[in-house]
């Protein structure tokens, strides 16, 4: 059977172009029947309710997460969802999916499913845009994500990937100061292909996109590591740790915008947290509280220096005692 042709583009552009005159009520109306519908539709599609009924049979490892994202969809079962969201858009052309958005430069694309075990996104990668970008497109950092990432090319001739690993950071196994990532070379992925990363060791980054590409991401939240982790692109040391919990990384962001606004009322709340229950809060809340009271941080760091039960966080107690201590600083 010959296959139908494929849509023209400039065609389907016409089709998508706004209406003029609608009025805003009556385009409000639609946009919320159409977003109610599309929610229903991604709510009952088979694939998705055999892959959510999978993921709450049981408590699985990461690799059992990614396989079964990988088993109920792939480049078959996702073009229904693609479909309907272009006859959505086909309808009302303000249309939004009710599903997450995703956008950053040369890549775009929407969120198929956000369970308490798995975040499934589709992404369409313009390799025009990406190529036009050149180094641009390149952080400062190289990321390691917490937990294990599925990556899966859909539709594109193939996609080049640079492999780094690293050390993975855990309660019982923290951070060191000379921890370094490695580049482990290059590899490929061919269409319908699939490539896995471990959570907090291993990470890809894109290093060559021929032709625009669309790739399907499965993130799994069973985490490896407790921190997701950034190292510097120039010296390979670690640059940065985020809490992998996002309760805990809310915590961390407003400590640091306590000390940015010099919120010395939240300096109770910083001492109080130098006991959290994780290593790198603890020595987070010690940090800003230096530098918002370094005369009354001395108490807090000689009781971590005697006693807190990581031996990196009571060298660096001892360390910053004597960098206060040289520069006149004394015990309030």
């Amino acid at each position: 059977m010959p296959r139908a042709p494929s849509p023209d583009p400039i065609a389907l552009a016409d089709q998508l172009r706004p209406t003029a005159g609608s009025s805003d009520i009556a385009t409000g109306a639609r946009l919320l029947r159409l977003s109610d519908e599309t929610d229903q539709f991604y709510k009952t599609y088979p694939p998705l309710q055999r892959l959510i009924a999978e993921l709450d049979e049981q408590s699985q490892s990461p690799e059992d997460v990614l396989a079964a994202v990988r088993r109920h969809l792939d480049g078959k079962s996702v073009l229904p969802l693609i479909r309907r969201e272009l006859e959505t858009y086909r309808q009302e052309d303000w249309y939004a999916s009710p599903a997450l958005p995703l956008g950053s430069g040369a890549m775009s694309g929407w969120a198929l499913l956000s369970h308490e075990k798995a975040l499934v996104t589709i992404t369409v990668i313009d390799a025009a845009q990406w190529q036009a970008a050149g180094a641009s497109t390149r952080t400062s950092t190289i990321s390691f994500p917490a937990g294990d990432i599925s990556i899966t090319l859909l539709a594109g001739r193939e996609l080049a990937f640079t492999r780094w690993s690293a050390p993975v950071i855990t309660d019982d196994r923290p951070v060191s100061s000379d921890q370094s990532c490695k580049n482990e070379g290059s590899i490929r992925l061919a269409q319908g292909q699939s490539l896995v990363c471990r959570g907090g060791v291993e990470t890809v980054e894109f290093s060559d996109i021929p032709e625009t590409a669309v790739i399907l991401q499965a993130y799994s939240r069973l985490r490896r590591s407790s921190v997701s982790v950034d190292y510097d692109r120039e010296t390979r040391l670690v640059a940065r740790l985020t809490a992998a919990d996002q309760r805990i990384n809310r915590l961390q962001i407003v400590m640091t915008i306590a000390r940015q606004f010099h919120r010395r009322d939240a300096i109770p709340a910083l001492c109080a947290l130098t006991r959290h229950r994780d290593h790198y809060v603890r020595w987070q809340a010690a940090r800003e509280l230096t530098v918002l009271d370094p005369d009354g941080a001395f108490a807090v760091l000689s009781d971590l220096k005697a006693n807190d039960p990581n031996p990196r966080l009571r060298e660096n107690a001892a360390k910053t005692l004597s960098y206060l201590a040289d520069r006149g600083y004394r015990a309030a």
